[in-house]
């Protein structure tokens, strides 16, 4: 996937800064988090044009809304087809149903999967009566995907993906740390202690990885990964693993940008 610019109303966005970081990983900075979504969504794009029967796991969350929104409208708006791609789910809460207000299989389908025309969906099952088998059976669908998108959050997890999370781990069960569960009901959400996640084992087995992050807090979520050591104490640091740094591309705001020796 070669992260290419967008023209909207004849200017043309080119990040400010666009470099070869730690282990081969492209780093690409522009200048406003809308501008880095629109960058995002052109990127994800070229997915379908070019390989229009493709498998992308998405990510969800509130960094994505934007990227997927502009999405939507390029489709619209250049005619494009995802008819054939194959939507794979990165993660899911257990205890979501495919219809509560706070899964992620909602908000895919209602920002990806309807807006984009994706047939080809395949969605975790939050409330499986066993969520090791669900995570198996998900697990059997799976192959390494042309893309991932990914975000980040605290402590550098990716996906459900915790620090001390096995680099070779694969689609599994998670119990939620404190700081996850404090975070998400500090929001109003429903307390939640476990989740199914494809491990990083999934992710960075992918032909490319994007990941995308705004502001001033994802800063401090990204020096560490490109910085410090490789380890399970920061999951999104695997993306430095030998053979995996040159596939992942990471567009960031300025603000997301700050701390980082560019």
């Amino acid at each position: 996937m070669a992260v290419s610019s967008y023209i909207e109303t004849d200017r043309i966005i080119l990040p400010l800064r666009e470099t070869n970081g730690p282990d081969g990983i492209r780093i690409c900075v522009l200048p406003t988090e809308a501008q880095t979504a629109i960058f995002a969504a052109r990127s994800i794009i070229n997915i379908p044009i070019h390989k229009p029967d493709a498998t992308v796991t998405f990510a969800t969350g509130n960094t994505m809304v934007q990227p997927y929104a502009e999405l939507a409208r390029l489709t619209a708006t250049m005619g494009v087809r995802w008819s054939d791609i194959r939507m794979n789910h990165l993660d899911e809460y257990g205890g979501a149903s495919a219809n509560d207000p706070e899964s992620f299989a909602r908000y895919l389908r209602e920002r990806v999967t309807v807006p984009l025309g994706i047939i080809n969906a395949h969605f975790m099952n939050g409330t499986a009566d066993n969520l090791e088998h669900e995570a198996a059976r998900y697990e059997s669908l799976l192959t390494p995907a042309d893309l991932v998108i990914l975000g980040i959050g605290p402590g550098g997890h990716i996906g459900f993906n915790e620090p001390q999370t096995p680099f070779d781990s694969r689609t599994h069960v998670v119990q939620l740390s404190e700081e996850t569960v404090s975070r998400d009901t500090a929001r109003g959400q429903t307390k939640r202690t476990h989740a199914i996640t494809q491990g990083i084992g999934n992710i960075t087995e992918a032909a490319q990885i994007l990941l995308i992050a705004y502001g001033k807090q994802k800063a401090e979520y990204l020096r560490p990964v490109l910085y410090n050591d490789i380890t399970p104490d920061c999951p999104a640091s695997a993306l430095r693993l030998p053979g995996v740094g040159p596939k992942v591309s990471l567009l960031l705001d300025c603000e997301a940008a700050a701390w980082l020796n560019l």
